[in-house]
């Protein structure tokens, strides 16, 4: 069964790569590109707004959890069956979203969180910073207990919404 897919990207200060990222997903033929601009300083929203996707803007810093909860939102009120949650850094393949979506459209799975943190080394496509695994903060932002933090994957404050309608009961984020 082919489901309605939407991308959304939160971005916040991506113009040197969201432009590139936007044309992967174009390349892909996922038609529903939802970019949450978080109110960039620079000419991401511009630029995103260029390349024909659904752009929605902030008016105040919302923070990441703020821009996809705006994204996933927008998403189903255009009747999304299925949400992937993409960053605008480039880190994440476009390649990958398909054997992400495999369990959903199998059925197998109401809700798919992945990871880009998960088997890197075998992979081999490691394109993340230095500070990646240390967390978001990371070096920028100082060291933190990480031993006694649980291990949480990047983009898991999204998936409040895909919880939701998965049917499960939770808190809003």
């Amino acid at each position: 069964m082919e489901k309605r897919v939407a991308v959304v990207i939160p971005a916040y200060n991506e113009e040197r790569t969201n432009i590139e990222v936007i044309r992967g997903l174009k390349r892909h033929r996922f038609a529903r590109i939802i970019v949450v601009d978080d109110v960039s300083s620079d000419r991401t929203g511009e630029l995103a707004g260029q390349q024909g996707v659904i752009l929605l803007t902030h008016i105040l810093n919302r923070g990441l959890g703020g821009a996809l909860g705006t994204g996933i939102n927008a998403a189903l009120r255009l009747g999304a069956e299925a949400i992937v949650t993409f960053d605008a850094d480039g880190q994440h393949d476009p390649d990958d979203i398909a054997h992400l979506l495999e369990p959903i459209t199998k059925g197998e799975a109401e809700v798919v969180i992945g990871s880009r943190m998960l088997g890197i080394r075998a992979a081999g496509r490691a394109r993340l910073p230095i500070e990646a695994p240390l967390g978001h903060k990371g070096l920028k932002g100082g060291l933190k207990r990480r031993a006694q933090a649980p291990k949480l994957i990047p983009g898991q404050t999204g998936q409040i919404q895909h919880l939701k309608r998965a049917g499960l009961e939770v808190g809003e984020a």
